[in-house]
């Protein structure tokens, strides 16, 4: 599918609209499944690209193309399933606000495929710390952070 543009002689310079979604929306979303699917039914340590691509209906290439390499997007999707960006607790109380963040986590890692995800994003971090952890780490120290003073104010 092409974009066109209006034939007007005043938008010859004008670029043409960007598409929101399309095939590389829906390539990444068969990706994501493929990968979740296949962690579920066999394991982290015995998927590979080629059965993520025959999976998701797609090139092997093209999932090189976009993540590099298995542990990449392992890692990628692992930290995809638990949001970065989804509002977090905020009542004022930092006690309440992390026992809540904690039972969200919790119960989000309670699932097989989302605990799977999760270690074999964290193995394919090696040393490195991974996504996911440092998505946690700085929710964390944004609750601290939005807590007035928070080691003067006793946590009941």
């Amino acid at each position: 599918m092409e974009t066109q543009l209006a034939s007007t002689p005043d938008t010859a310079s004008t670029s043409p609209a960007k598409r929101t979604g399309g095939r590389s929306a829906l390539v990444l979303a068969a990706v994501r499944t493929a990968v979740e699917e296949l962690i579920k039914e066999r394991g982290p340590e015995r998927v590979t690209v080629p059965m993520i691509a025959e999976r998701a209906g797609v090139n092997p290439t093209s999932i090189y193309r976009r993540w590099g390499d298995l542990p990449t997007l392992i890692n990628e999707i692992a930290t995809y399933r638990l949001d970065p960006e989804r509002p977090l607790p905020q009542s004022g109380d930092l006690r309440g606000d992390l026992t809540a963040w904690a039972r969200e986590i919790i119960e989000h890692y309670s699932t097989a495929v989302n605990a799977a995800l999760l270690r074999a994003g964290a193995a394919t971090a090696g040393e490195s710390e991974s996504d996911c952890l440092r998505n946690r780490r700085a929710e964390a120290t944004m609750f601290v952070a939005r807590t007035p003073n928070p080691r003067s104010r006793p946590i009941r």
